[in-house]
């Protein structure tokens, strides 16, 4: 069941992410485009996208091994990677190395914006699956549910990754 997941999970997100990086630019400029124009325009990234998730996801892995602090450093400084890769039809690595660098003045706005929009939004749900799991409630009704509503409350991670990467784009245009 695992591998299940995971691998649908790498095939799905891909376009989920990239429809909603096009939905939340082209809402914020001003011309919000359809939801069936957004997937339209997310299968062109997507194996890009699916490949930067995979080295992205491999960083953080790595992060972790050094324990959880580096593995939220990496997070944040590869906050704007996925708007290089969908936005600016960047590559996988130059979406990872533009994302590192652009990251280095507001990685602590996005750690602590991030982890605030985590703690409010997606920590309650991992508590309700933990006292599922203790109480030997294990359905997979309720995992669903559950890994549903936790894809809904990271949008706002999204939404709050993109308002930050704007304003560093128009800071360093000006």
């Amino acid at each position: 069941m695992f591998w299940l997941t995971l691998t649908l999970g790498v095939l799905v997100y891909p376009t989920y992410q990239a429809a909603l990086i096009f939905y939340i630019a082209s809402t914020i400029s001003g011309n919000t485009l359809s939801r069936e124009e957004c997937y339209k325009l997310s299968v062109k990234p997507w194996l890009p996208l699916m490949l930067l998730t995979v080295i992205s996801t491999g960083a953080v892995m790595a992060g972790l091994m050094l324990f959880i602090l580096p593995a939220l450093f990496v997070m944040a400084r590869l906050a704007f990677s996925e708007f290089y890769c969908v936005l600016n039809n960047k590559n996988p690595i130059a979406s990872f190395s533009a994302s590192w660098e652009a990251t280095k003045e507001k990685q602590w706005v996005i750690f602590g914006g991030g982890m605030a929009i985590f703690f409010v939004s997606v920590a309650p749900l991992w508590g309700l699956d933990k006292l599922a799991s203790l109480m030997g409630i294990n359905n997979p009704v309720i995992a669903f549910i559950l890994g549903t509503l936790e894809t809904l409350f990271m949008v706002p991670l999204t939404i709050f990754g993109y308002r930050v990467f704007t304003l560093n784009q128009s800071a360093l245009n000006k």
